[in-house]
């Protein structure tokens, strides 16, 4: 550190922004790393067998599936709205919503499953 700078803002105001910097720096960091992990392909594996199980229904599961009974979007459509986030997805699918058959139960199954719809993503 500099020696003239804790004259400029004190010793203990220098520390706090010091503090307060790393902070800053550290959160990004975490943001940025979350942002990055993609999914195991064993967890998209298992989302799809969840999908088939809990959702082929009402919801067209898979690209150029056959459709359900309804006019659910398929998770093709879903994954490429420009809203859809893996967080979303999550905690949509543990809700109930319209026609819903089955409902997902733990957080685990739920991340797999919004791991498989994002997998549907045109890159």
């Amino acid at each position: 550190m500099a020696p003239y700078l804790h004259h400029l803002y004190g010793r203990n105001e220098l520390r706090y922004q010091m503090l307060v910097l790393l902070s800053v720096v550290s959160v990004w960091q975490a943001v940025a790393w979350s942002a990055m992990a993609q999914p195991s392909p064993a967890d998209v594996a298992a989302g799809q067998r969840i999908a088939q199980a809990s959702c082929s229904e009402c919801h067209v599961i898979v690209r150029n599936g056959p459709a359900g009974w309804t006019d659910a979007p398929s998770f093709e459509a879903i994954a490429n709205r420009p809203t859809t986030t893996s967080a979303w997805l999550e905690s949509f699918v543990q809700k109930p919503h319209i026609d819903m058959m089955h409902r997902i139960r733990n957080d685990s199954d739920a991340a797999k499953l919004a791991a498989y719809i994002l997998s549907l993503k045109r890159r």
